[in-house]
C-alpha cells in the first residue's frame, strides 16, 4: 500500500498539529510494515519520524515561487502535481483541506482538529482564514474519509456538516517523556532557570487562548497581596493579533517570566516544577499540553468546555474562561480551597500507539 501524507506542519519548530502528524507517523510505521509512506511538503523537513529509510520518501517543492505561498493555497492547488505522479492509494492529509484535482482512484482522508472557523473566526490568523473559509467546506465534501482529534469535534461536524467522524484519533501522549520524573533533577533544572513556585502556560500565545485573561487575573490578585509567592511562566512561541498580551507580558515583567518557544524535550522539567498548568481556552478542539502536564503529575486548571475534559481527564480542575472565574480559582487553589484529583490525575491518559491503531483501520479500509 502506498500512503501519501501532507507532510509541511512537520518542517521547522513543531507545534500541535505537527506533533500530532509527527507521532502518529512514527507509529504507524510499525502498525503498517508493509505500506510505503510519502510525504509531500512544500518546505524542506529536518526531522522526520521514520526509523527505516526503506519506509518513506520525501517529496519536496522545488519551485522557489510556490515555496513562498500561503500553505493552505499551495497544498489545494499546487501540491497535485507532486503527488499525482506517485500512483497512491490512499492521501492523508492532517489539516482539513485536501489537494485539487488527485487522480481518480485515491482516497482522501482529512483530519478535523476544530471549528475556529465556524466558532472563533475573529481568533485565527487572516490569511489562513481566508484558506479555511475557501477550502475547509470543500475538502469536507471531498474526503472519503474524515478523522477528528475528539468527540466533541466529532459532534460538531456531524452539527455543520450531517457527517459522522469515521474514527476520533485523540493526541496522544508518549509516557516515556512526560512522566512524573525524580525530584532532584527537577530542582537542579528550577534552579537553573531561576524558578521556584510557578503557574504554568504553555500554548502558541494566540487569542483563542485566552492569556490576557489569565494575565490579568494573575496581576489583579497580585496587588491584592495574594500569589505573593508565585510566578507566571509562559512557554510558547509568539503567534498573532497579540500585540496587547505581548505589552502586558512586557509591562508585568518582575512577575511574568516569557520563555518563548520550549523545545519538547525541556517541557517536561516544566511541567514537574509547575504547582498548577493552566489553559483558559474560550475554545479548544482537544488542548494537548493539559494532557502532557497531567501526564507529569502537574495540577491542571482548564476552562470547562467539553473538548478540554477529553485532553484533562477526570481529575482537573474546571472554570469559567473568564477574569473573574480565573481569579476566584486561583485564589481558592492558593488557599488551598480548591485542588486537581491527585488519584484521578493521570486516568485516561490517550497513547499514541492505541491511537495510531485507530488511524492504521482507517486507511487501510
Amino acid at each position: 500500500m502506498k500512503i501519501g501524507v501532507y507532510g509541511s506542519p512537520l518542517a521547522g519548530k513543531r507545534t500541535g498539529i505537527g506533533n500530532y502528524i509527527f507521532y502518529l507517523l512514527k507509529n504507524l510505521e510499525s502498525i503498517l510494515p508493509k505500506a510505503k509512506f510519502f510525504v509531500i511538503s512544500q518546505l524542506d523537513i529536518e526531522d522526520l519520524p521514520f526509523s527505516n529509510k526503506e519506509n518513506f520518501t520525501l517529496i519536496v517543492e522545488k519551485n522557489p515561487f510556490l515555496r513562498k505561498l500561503p500553505k493552505s493555497l499551495w497544498l489545494r492547488y499546487f501540491s497535485h502535481r507532486l503527488i499525482n505522479r506517485l500512483n497512491l492509494n490512499v492521501f492523508w492529509s492532517g489539516i482539513p483541506i485536501l489537494p485539487n484535482l488527485l487522480k481518480t482512484g485515491v482516497t482522501k482522508t482529512i483530519t478535523v482538529h476544530d471549528f475556529n472557523v465556524h466558532l472563533v473566526p475573529e481568533t485565527m490568523k487572516t490569511t489562513v482564514r481566508l484558506g479555511y473559509k475557501i477550502y475547509f467546506n470543500k475538502s469536507i465534501r471531498e474526503a472519503h474519509r474524515i478523522v477528528t482529534v475528539s468527540e466533541g469535534t466529532a459532534k460538531k461536524l456531524s452539527q455543520f456538516y450531517s457527517r459522522q467522524a469515521d474514527a476520533v484519533v485523540h493526541p496522544g501522549v508518549d509516557l516515556k517523556k512526560f512522566k512524573i520524573l525524580n525530584k532532584q533533577f527537577v530542582k537542579d533544572y528550577l534552579i537553573r532557570k531561576n524558578l521556584n513556585k510557578y503557574i504554568l502556560f504553555v500554548s502558541t500565545i494566540e487569542p483563542r487562548k485566552n492569556l490576557d485573561s489569565l494575565i490579568d487575573a494573575f496581576m489583579e490578585l497580585k496587588a491584592k497581596g495574594r500569589l505573593k509567592h508565585y510566578k507566571l511562566v509562559i512557554a510558547g512561541d509568539s503567534g498573532w493579533k497579540n500585540r496587547t498580551i505581548e505589552k502586558k507580558i512586557k509591562e508585568f515583567s518582575s512577575e511574568i517570566l516569557y520563555l518563548k518557544y520550549v523545545p519538547e524535550e525541556e517541557l517536561p522539567l516544566l511541567y514537574n516544577g509547575a504547582d498548577l498548568f493552566v489553559l483558559p481556552s474560550i475554545y479548544e478542539g482537544f488542548g494537548m499540553p493539559a494532557q502532557e502536564a497531567r501526564a507529569c503529575g502537574c495540577c491542571v486548571m482548564v476552562s470547562d468546555i467539553p473538548e478540554l475534559h477529553e485532553s484533562a481527564g477526570p481529575g482537573a480542575i474546571y472554570v469559567k474562561p473568564t477574569k473573574e472565574g480565573l481569579k476566584e480559582a486561583l485564589s481558592l487553589f492558593e488557599r488551598g480551597k480548591l485542588s486537581c484529583d491527585k488519584e484521578k490525575l493521570r486516568e485516561g491518559l490517550f497513547l499514541w500507539e492505541e491511537e495510531a491503531k485507530k488511524l492504521a483501520e482507517v486507511l487501510i479500509k
